[in-house]
């Protein structure tokens, strides 16, 4: 995550796969968002659910990088759109 934090330019248009283990979490109204940490860096993921993954658990997320993306009242510099999702 240490490139898509330093560059998010390059990754956008493009749906990524990213994988890492949850750090935090919250819900607002029907959408949720987690924080994902693969050792090099962290990088919130946006669910267009209320439904989210359990705390310390490892995921691999598919999606889209978005930046300046307002969500429960804060602006994320650079977020993940999920687009799919594998245990």
């Amino acid at each position: 995550m240490e490139t898509i934090n330093h560059d998010p330019a390059q990754f956008r248009g493009k749906e990524i796969t990213v994988a890492g283990r949850v750090a935090n979490s919250f819900i607002e109204g029907n959408a949720s968002a987690f924080e994902l940490d693969d050792g090099t860096g962290r990088l919130w993921v946006f669910l267009e659910s209320p439904i989210l993954p359990a705390h310390n658990s490892s995921l691999t997320v598919s999606g889209n990088i978005e930046q300046q993306f307002p969500f429960a009242g804060r602006n994320f510099v650079i977020i993940l759109r999920e687009a799919g999702r594998r245990k």
